[in-house]
């Protein structure tokens, strides 16, 4: 073998070594870390059970007063009067409605050119006015 090809090989045997240690080391880090945290979450939930024992004993030992006030009102003379007036008529009277038609028919046009006479009528112009006054 060349020395070229031993050291390459060297090289890489030394690559592969350090990364089976870091894939170990990795292993043994993410392990502990997961040990840890569910001993922590035990440890939050007995401290909350110990607080919660803690509490009742204390209740247990303290005196307690209840002191319980009972207030009962009596009721108020209440009046309630009623007044109806009588019923109120009111007429209205219907709208107004007026409607106007006017038809206009322009004078006929008569034009003499010899030999004959011809008379022109325009067509007529109906205007229809509707108006309609609110009654008062």
């Amino acid at each position: 073998m060349a020395l070229g090809e031993q050291n390459g090989l060297r090289v890489l045997l030394a690559l592969g070594v350090i990364g089976l240690f870091g894939i170990i080391t990795f292993a043994l880090a993410a392990a502990t870390l997961g040990t840890l945290n569910k001993r922590f979450n035990d440890l939050n939930t007995k401290v909350d059970t110990l607080q919660q024992l803690i509490s009742n004993i204390n209740g247990q030992l303290s005196p307690t007063t209840t002191t319980t006030t009972t207030t009962t009102a009596s009721p108020a003379n209440i009046t309630i009067t009623t007044t109806t007036a009588p019923p109120t008529t009111t007429t209205t009277a219907p709208p107004t409605t007026t409607t106007t038609t006017t038809t206009t028919t322009p004078p006929a046009t008569t034009t003499t050119t010899p030999p004959a006479t011809t008379t022109t009528t325009p067509p007529a112009t109906t205007t229809t006015t509707t108006t309609t006054t609110p009654a008062a």
